[in-house]
């Protein structure tokens, strides 16, 4: 079992909690070690207020939320020997942008509250649940100077499954789910790619709502239903990195990053990096590579 856990990079903590990390001294360390501060708060420091700042002289908005890890969320879970550390990136950051409101949002606070009423991550998987989800983008709109959907217009209930990490030890696992009772929103368009590369887009009939435009990754599956209800027309981006080519052909009134704590870890590159049709291009060359009957 531990040769399996060192592995798959599993931590198997308290009553059958299962975490994705490890031990690398500036999120987790060993009580024995010291934490190390993490080198990249003012690099991304710089990058979210660039951001904010060239989206701000079009009149589009600019908000970052950070999806905590799960271990941050549930370090009570953990095994014994093994701390959270308190100034990661995260929290760093957080402190760096505190004189731009609304700039990163890193509700952490917010979740460790919530769930004392309802588990906000499941045992056996990294992402938060779609409760945990719920709470992180009711934190998120407020910040956008939105009204969240009441609690009581969202339909929560809890499905056992057999998620990715607890199936590999033939476990199940309980995950909560939901669903926007009055939602008005559906997508229109999915460009199929895995992961990096895909492209979503999700209308509402309510053509009075503005625009948004979320550069994001996994952690965003469970927000898209919550947030969509905001916007006439709401464009997911599975990237890092911005893509200033299709906020220019588009001009979304709202711009949001969306990132996993875990990911943050390599700062993107919003000057130089790769378009949407550059990572779709280059995703699409490998299936060729691969599978040549598979790509027409």
């Amino acid at each position: 079992m531990k040769i399996q856990l060192e592995k798959l990079k599993l931590i198997e903590g308290k009553d059958d909690w299962l975490f994705h990390s490890s031990l690398n001294g500036t999120v987790l360390r060993k009580s024995t070690s010291p934490c190390r501060p993490s080198p990249h708060v003012e690099r991304w420091a710089a990058i979210l207020n660039a951001r904010r700042q060239r989206l701000a002289r079009d009149g589009i908005s600019y908000h970052h939320l950070v999806a905590p890890n799960k271990e941050c969320a549930y370090h009570a879970m953990l095994p014994d020997g093994i701390e959270l550390c308190a100034l990661r990136l995260a929290t760093s950051l957080k402190i760096a942008t505190a004189t731009s409101p609304g700039l990163l949002l890193y509700p952490i606070d917010e979740l460790h509250q919530a769930s004392t009423v309802r588990t906000t991550y499941p045992k056996g998987d990294m992402h938060w649940n779609w409760f945990g989800a719920y709470i992180s983008y009711a934190a998120l709109a407020r910040a956008a100077g939105m009204t969240p959907i009441a609690a009581n217009d969202v339909e929560f209930f809890d499905e056992t499954v057999r998620s990715k990490f607890s199936m590999v030890f033939g476990r199940t696992d309980l995950i909560t789910k939901s669903r926007v009772v009055a939602s008005r929103t559906a997508r229109t368009f999915n460009n199929r790619i895995g992961a990096v590369g895909n492209l979503q887009r999700y209308k509402n009939p309510n053509t009075s709502l503005p625009t948004a435009m979320i550069f994001r990754d996994s952690f965003t599956v469970q927000l898209a239903d919550y947030l969509s209800q905001h916007f006439s027309e709401m464009t997911l981006v599975w990237q890092p990195n911005i893509d200033w080519s299709l906020i220019d052909a588009e001009r979304p009134n709202h711009v949001f990053g969306i990132q996993s704590e875990r990911l943050m870890a390599t700062p993107p590159d919003d000057d130089t990096g790769p378009s949407n049709s550059q990572y779709v291009a280059a995703k699409l060359a490998a299936l060729e590579r691969a599978q040549p009957e598979a790509v027409p």
